[in-house]
């Protein structure tokens, strides 16, 4: 497993690269998505559904992380977080710091309001660019960091209706083909918000993922149907499969209202 900037993979991560005068998190970021823990956890069963079924879903669903921009505190070259104990700032990922300085940009992804979470994906500059994903909880002025499964990082998760559960997918752009889809387990409790992991499986490559009600998602995905001679690359088509939690694969595929 690689080290990125958001420190290493030993259980615990360092703090990652903020630099304002109230810049710290309150305690060491918390990683989680270990790959031994989630091949300890059930496999996520996935059976194919129609494209007038998954845009169905889609249409039903209401993404519970925003892109609001008016939360964050935009510099020349940096963009800064307000939590409840501190002005975290971090490097935009667009500006290349080439003196030197610095070592990881990052990327602001979205925002949750009913948890307020913030998602962030940042890059490590080296001899090959790698990438990880931070989760900021503002309440609580704590980090948490779910591990890559490729060398980049992914989409901020998807979040079931009523925030029980998340799901991540995150493309292996370089096994083509290959694509990890993990789900969390969100709990509450009089301390905040806690995530741990909860079931997983392998996946073509995940395009859009929708959740169908608190227990099943939808998937679009892409996948390669071979070399294609006359146009001298792969062809790819999309499929539609739908994932039910553990438990729960005879449930109702009803959106969710």
């Amino acid at each position: 497993m690689a080290i990125n900037c958001l420190g290493q993979a030993n259980g615990k991560a360092a703090k990652p690269n903020q630099r304002s005068v109230r810049n710290s998190l309150s305690d060491s970021i918390s990683l989680i998505g270990w790959q031994e823990v989630y091949d300890s956890l059930p496999i996520l069963r996935i059976v194919e559904i129609s494209d007038t079924q998954f845009f169905a879903y889609k249409n039903a669903y209401h993404s519970q992380v925003i892109l609001d921009s008016s939360r964050i505190v935009w510099g020349d070259s940096t963009f800064s977080i307000r939590t409840s104990k501190a002005l975290l700032e971090y490097f935009n990922a667009p500006v290349y710091d080439r003196s030197g300085s610095h070592d990881c940009d990052f990327f602001y992804q979205g925002y949750h309001p009913q948890l307020d979470l913030y998602f962030l994906s940042s890059y490590w500059h080296g001899e090959f660019t790698l990438g990880s994903n931070l989760w900021i909880d503002a309440r609580r002025n704590i980090g948490v960091c779910h591990l890559p499964h490729s060398d980049g990082c992914f989409p901020a998760p998807v979040f079931s209706p009523s925030n029980q559960y998340l799901a991540i997918y995150d493309e292996d752009v370089f096994d083509d083909g290959g694509c990890f889809l993990g789900v969390v387990r969100i709990r509450k409790d009089r301390r905040g918000i806690h995530f741990e992991e909860y079931a997983s499986t392998s996946t073509d490559p995940v395009q859009e993922l929708v959740w169908i009600n608190e227990h099943a998602f939808a998937m679009r995905v892409k996948q390669n149907m071979g070399y294609n001679q006359k146009k001298g690359l792969n062809d790819y088509q999309d499929l539609y499969w739908k994932a039910a939690l553990p438990g729960w694969e005879e449930s109702k595929d009803r959106p969710s209202q």
